[in-house]
């Protein structure tokens, strides 16, 4: 049984538009087009050559070609957001609102990829419990010169995670001294970021749940000859990891072609077959290997179309990828890149007309929740819970009460009733709040709950590949009384 995800809730003065779980994205570079600013584009099966070619973007041009992979999955993707990507001036972002994460430590949705500006930066904290519009606020700014100190939380990597540390809480003239900070407090940020920060900020506004980069490699195949972000393949990728860090976001990434386990990535002293320790150990990033036909396929988006249009119950390591490969990859590297967690196109000659299959189809976390699928499932599966859960608690009518946590346990069930039909799950067995018979007893505890407005936990029980696993929702609030 495993606790892999929990689901905090805040209050809410209305519930979250929906997830839909066929939304992916590639992001390339839009310089070869006519384009004088970056793009996003809503392309469908019937639209995406011709808004593309109306842009300036050519047959051959690597943008182009990963979103015609894209769609030659099989069976055919429905839709695609594309952006192409140019790089122009800083963005300036004013009051974005931080998410709070746990004890001191808050977040931003929109994520600087190298971080803050410095001195640019400037974090406002609003009194405890009153509208962020309407609260006087206590400003601090260039990293704690000015008012309460914060930190920059960074990787192992060195590399901003978009999280702040707040070590001494909140203190100021109107909201006296909380700590540690709580959900409850609000908390905005204003900050100057690198036009990267763009396509972050498109990820949470249109819920994208999957994204690829259109990558080129040269006539070796060893090194792309073209970077997105115009530093480092290096650099693409650590800025693609930033970006989704935080979010419901699988990302694929496609290995050069001619690259072997033991070359060094470029401007880098690590081998390509320790990507993972690089990268980390992310369950959202999956890394993909095989030499692409004279075509200059991008593995990475046609992977991503085979999965966007496949039932993400489904086993996608042994379907096979609809994409042309020059040669799989020797079965001598297989271990080698195994090691790494790093997914194989292989032909597999035991089987009937040697069929080119994934033979690894795992992201970079551990076991078995570290499935391409597994990972998807389990986001459709905590996204629905959000938008069941949030919308009921934003109907501000639900009591803090038994009454209140049976409503609550009949929104879950109703929620695992859609995810089994859909095969995201395989069964609900419990759902479980340990506060509701305190509730129904009026214990102290439950009137401790009663008066904070808060369930404190909620346990729900499924199974998943004949494995029982568990979700535990550490808060779930309402006003209502």
């Amino acid at each position: 049984m495993v606790n892999y995800i929990t689901i905090n809730f805040g209050t809410t003065s209305a519930a979250p538009k929906a997830v839909e779980w066929d939304k992916a994205m590639i992001i390339g570079d839009g310089s070869p087009s006519s384009l004088t600013d970056s793009k996003l584009y809503a392309l469908t099966t019937e639209d995406w050559s011709s808004q593309l070619v109306e842009d300036g973007f050519s047959l051959t041009d690597q943008f182009y070609e990963s979103v015609a992979i894209f769609f030659a999955a099989s069976p055919t993707p429905q839709n695609l957001f594309g952006y192409a990507h140019l790089s122009g001036a800083v963005i300036t972002y004013a009051d974005v609102p931080m998410d709070y994460v746990s004890g001191d430590v808050w977040e931003i949705p929109i994520k600087p990829p190298a971080g803050f500006q410095a001195g640019q930066e400037q974090v406002k904290f609003w009194c405890c419990g009153e509208d962020i519009g309407t609260g006087t606020s206590t400003i601090n700014a260039a990293n704690g010169s000015l008012g309460v100190a914060f930190n920059v939380e960074k990787d192992p990597a060195d590399n901003w995670t978009g999280r702040l540390g707040f070590p001494n809480g909140l203190s100021g003239e109107t909201c006296g001294i909380v700590k540690p900070l709580t959900s409850d407090c609000k908390i905005t940020v204003s900050f100057t970021a690198g036009s990267q920060a763009n396509i972050s900020s498109v990820l949470s506004e249109y819920n994208i749940n999957m994204v690829s980069m259109a990558l080129e490699n040269d006539a070796t195949l060893k090194n792309y000859t073209d970077t997105i972000f115009g530093v480092s393949q290096l650099d693409d990728m650590m800025i693609i990891r930033n970006m989704i860090a935080g979010k419901s976001v699988e990302w694929f990434y496609a290995l050069p072609g001619d690259a072997e386990p033991e070359d060094v990535i470029t401007d880098t002293s690590t081998y390509w077959k320790d990507l993972k320790n690089l990268l980390g150990a992310r369950e959202d990033i999956s890394a993909i290997k095989a030499k692409p036909s004279a075509t200059n396929d991008d593995m990475a988006s046609g992977l991503m179309g085979m999965v966007s249009a496949t039932h993400p119950h489904k086993q996608v390591g042994f379907a096979e990828p609809h994409m042309g490969i020059l040669e799989p990859e020797p079965l001598v590297n297989q271990g080698k890149w195994a090691d790494g967690q790093i997914s194989t196109i292989m032909k597999r000659t035991e089987l009937a007309g040697n069929p080119l299959l994934l033979t690894f189809g795992f992201t970079f976390g551990s076991g078995d929740a570290s499935k391409i699928e597994g990972v998807r499932c389990r986001y459709i599966m905590a996204q629905t819970l959000r938008n069941q859960l949030w919308g009921l608690l934003a109907e501000r009518d639900t009591l803090m009460s038994y009454e209140g946590c049976q409503a609550i346990k009949a929104r879950i069930r109703g929620a695992f009733k859609i995810l089994t039909d859909q095969r995201i799950i395989d069964k609900l067995v419990t759902v479980y709040i340990p506060i509701e018979e305190d509730l129904r007893k009026n214990t102290e505890a439950g009137r401790i709950a009663r008066q904070q407005q808060t369930v404190p936990a909620v346990e729900i029980e499924y199974e998943w590949y004949t494995s029982l696993e568990k979700i535990i929702i550490t808060r779930a609030e309402n006003i209502a009384t």
